[in-house]
């Protein structure tokens, strides 16, 4: 991890974390968690699949982790309690409202995930571990692919309709450490499963389903 973390963070105000909105580019980590006035702890979320990352976690096999589609952290917490020392785990959102989220989660909750992500991570203790990077998803691969920052572990989480999913596929499956593992969640929505069917026949690769969980088998993949 150390040969591109250095880079990473001598371009640091290039990345993280930028606020399309309001051009607010923090010098660190540190610094965006210290400026919030943190929320009571609340983490709505979905599915963790614990039955398939407990082993994997336990065997120290992810040491940079990238999550694409945040929401409030839930999936995030659980990982990121369970990293080695030293480890690093990248959190991709914008934190925007989307007509997708209005109709699933309550609205109250809409107006300020970024803040209570934040708050969650501060309550949870991982503000060392996880860094925010709120972005649109397509930009922020930009900025990981010219960096040339690698992940062990990358889960897709983000938009379910097909032209978007296709395109995170595509854009992040470059990041993908040697041996590191690409999935994600919602296999259930029509438009996650034809866009990963069709990303993982173009590459020659077979999809492994657990549910609702997806993982591409690569010829090195976990």
């Amino acid at each position: 991890m150390k040969y591109y973390f250095a880079t990473f963070l001598l371009t640091w105000n290039s990345l993280f974390p930028v606020d399309l909105n309001n051009l607010c580019i923090p010098d660190s980590s540190s610094e965006i968690y210290e400026k919030i006035e943190v929320l009571p702890y609340f983490c709505q979320g979905w599915n963790t699949y614990e039955h398939i990352f407990d082993p994997l976690l336990a065997e120290n096999k992810f040491k940079t982790v990238i999550e694409v589609g945040v929401f409030l952290g839930k999936w995030t917490t659980y990982v990121a309690k369970q990293l080695p020392p030293g480890s690093k785990f990248f959190a991709i959102d914008r934190w925007e409202s989307t007509e997708e989220l209005r109709r699933s989660v309550d609205n109250d909750w809409l107006t300020n995930m970024y803040h209570q992500f934040l708050s969650n991570m501060i309550h949870s203790g991982l503000t060392d571990i996880v860094i925010p990077v709120k972005m649109d998803s397509l930009e922020a691969a930009k900025k990981f692919k010219e960096l040339n920052i690698k992940a062990d572990l990358i889960y897709i989480d983000a938009a379910h309709d097909f032209v978007s999913v296709y395109r995170d596929l595509n854009a992040w499956f470059p990041m993908l450490a040697e041996n590191g593992m690409f999935c994600g969640d919602d296999w259930h929505w029509g438009g996650v499963q034809t866009a990963v069917k069709g990303f993982a026949e173009k590459k020659g690769f077979k999809i492994f389903i657990d549910g609702n969980f997806w993982k591409l088998k690569t010829n090195t993949s976990q």
